[in-house]
């Protein structure tokens, strides 16, 4: 693929660099596709570095429910980023984040992101006439380890005269896995002003036991299809004894993926506690008025 010896570093590196987006223990062979691959990424972060410096040009951010199951009130809204660019089009969240890191603008983000959901639950304080409001957001591992994630929560709910109380932090299973040790003191810091602390465990196949075991877990959340599809008594009891085991600990048990209304009596008989609205049933702040249902 190549004849020059800067050329054969180039073409290694981007090989490399592919293999590192799926797994460790992975290779990956060069292809010219590469190429074109890595132009679009440098066009991506042109454009999101250009849009975020423009006071956050295309973004926006929606809050989906997050309910009790057995009542249907609502526990949280959790916040979600969404950003349109005029010419590359709606970026998936998973690409826009990762990408943000990629060029260190992600604290830039999240201070954002923060801001509007904390601003978003002093609104719908005001509105209600309640304080005990409640609002989510979601922190990748890279923003805890490398970003004041901790400072900005703390400025963005003073700024907004709430508790943290009103505010859940949803981070993935692998965060509290993989760097344990970096991230406890974070989240203590954050348990100790009242914020609460969710772990997404809705990628396994079963929840991890380390979920259940640290004391800075409040809630775990699942993905609901694996209580629908247990069809043998194996399975059936292993949720079972995850959900009677994070009860035990006083941790909310939280699904996601449960739009089929019809087997939500199956979620009710494990003794689910939590259930996430769908992305048709998010809201923006502009519609908190005439959408928002308390």
């Amino acid at each position: 693929n190549a004849d020059r010896c800067e050329d054969v570093y180039r073409t290694t590196a981007l090989a490399m660099y592919r293999a590192g987006e799926y797994s460790k223990n992975t290779y990956a062979f060069y292809s010219d596709d590469f190429e074109n691959d890595n132009l679009q990424q440098r066009e991506l972060e042109q454009r999101l570095r250009t849009a975020v410096f423009n006071r956050m040009d295309g973004f926006s951010v929606s809050f989906r429910p997050i309910s009790y199951l057995e009542s249907g009130v609502n526990f949280s809204y959790e916040a979600q980023v969404r950003w349109v660019d005029p010419v590359l089009g709606q970026i998936p969240v998973k690409k826009l984040i990762k990408t943000a890191e990629n060029i260190g603008i992600d604290a830039i983000l999240d201070t954002w992101v923060i801001g509007k959901a904390c601003e978003f639950c002093r609104k719908l304080n005001d509105k209600t006439g309640r304080e005990d409001n409640v609002v989510t957001i979601n922190l990748t591992i890279h923003e805890l380890m490398h970003t004041p994630v901790h400072e900005t929560i703390r400025s963005a709910l003073s700024k907004y005269y709430l508790e943290g109380s009103n505010l859940v932090v949803e981070i993935p299973e692998k965060a509290q896995i993989k760097a344990y040790n970096e991230i406890a003191s974070i989240l203590g810091q954050l348990r100790k002003i009242g914020v609460r602390i969710t772990i997404d465990d809705s990628a396994k196949e079963y929840a991890s036991l380390s979920s259940l075991k640290f004391s800075f877990v409040n809630i775990i959340k699942l993905d609901a299809r694996q209580f629908f599809n247990a069809t043998n008594e194996f399975d059936r009891i292993m949720l079972e004894s995850i959900v009677k085991l994070a009860h035990e600990r006083d941790i909310l048990v939280a699904v996601k993926h449960a739009s089929d209304i019809a087997k939500h009596d199956v979620l009710y008989s494990y003794g689910i506690d939590l259930i996430e609205g769908e992305n048709s049933d998010s809201i923006g702040e502009k519609s908190l008025t005439s959408k928002l249902r308390i």
